[in-house]
């Protein structure tokens, strides 16, 4: 399920187009952090496994923020320390909070 959520987001990042400041004002007010759902991204880079944690906001879905953790070497040591990470940030250390990928209405055309 996340899976389909994360191809959608690197999808709307590809547009290349540029946001007004309003986009970015639920990134100054940064308390709905606090309820969000949070999931693991660990991509290869430079030779590098990144991890990034995505903070989904369960009632409005277009409403995320997407933060660098760290770099790994080793690919089994990065996935490993991106679920200790999630389960620090999450407000919810079960999982509980969850946001389906139907709630996104994005044309892939």
């Amino acid at each position: 399920m996340y899976e389909l959520v994360l191809e959608l987001l690197v999808d709307q990042h590809l547009i290349n187009q540029h946001a007004s400041a309003q986009d970015y004002l639920h990134l100054l007010n940064d308390n709905w952090l606090l309820d969000s759902a949070v999931q693991e991204e660990v991509v290869r880079r430079s030779g590098m496994w990144c991890i990034h944690l995505i903070f989904l906001h369960p009632k409005r879905p277009m409403q995320f923020c997407r933060r660098f953790i760290v770099a790994q070497v080793q690919e089994n040591k990065a996935r490993l320390m991106a679920t200790y990470m999630r389960r620090l940030a999450a407000k919810d250390q079960r999982g509980t909070i969850r946001v389906s990928p139907q709630r996104y209405t994005l044309c892939c055309n």
